[in-house]
């Protein structure tokens, strides 16, 4: 079972942050003053915006062990081809991850457990 995964280095935190920020607190300005179009436009312009960015951000590895991240040039490309001698690493799996996080979860108590020899 592989446990490295590529995936997109775009964390959540600065998604949410775009769209908090850039979109709720300016399109609520632009809905006080009763600006309809200004209001959505902001709302779907910022949809954009983070869409593009998902898009257009390269691809990283990352380790469901030790949540290590591996970026560069040709890292985790769409072009890592098997057939090519490339390497082609799957997209992210919740099962796997899950399963690593309760296996350091579990590791963690054992050993802060003082009952235990």
């Amino acid at each position: 079972m592989p446990t490295i995964t590529s995936r997109s280095p775009v964390r959540r935190f600065l998604s949410v942050a775009l769209i908090v920020v850039a979109g709720l607190a300016a399109s609520c300005v632009a809905w006080a003053n009763r600006e309809l179009l200004i209001t959505f436009g902001i709302l779907f312009g910022t949809a954009l915006l983070d869409v593009l960015l998902f898009f257009f951000m390269p691809n990283c590895l990352s380790c469901y062990r030790c949540g290590a991240r591996y970026t560069g040039d040709g890292v985790a490309s769409d072009a890592d081809d098997p057939a090519d001698g490339g390497h082609q690493f799957g997209a992210f799996d919740l099962e796997t991850h899950e399963k690593h996080r309760q296996l350091v979860a579990r590791t963690k108590q054992l050993s802060s457990d003082p009952t235990r020899p």
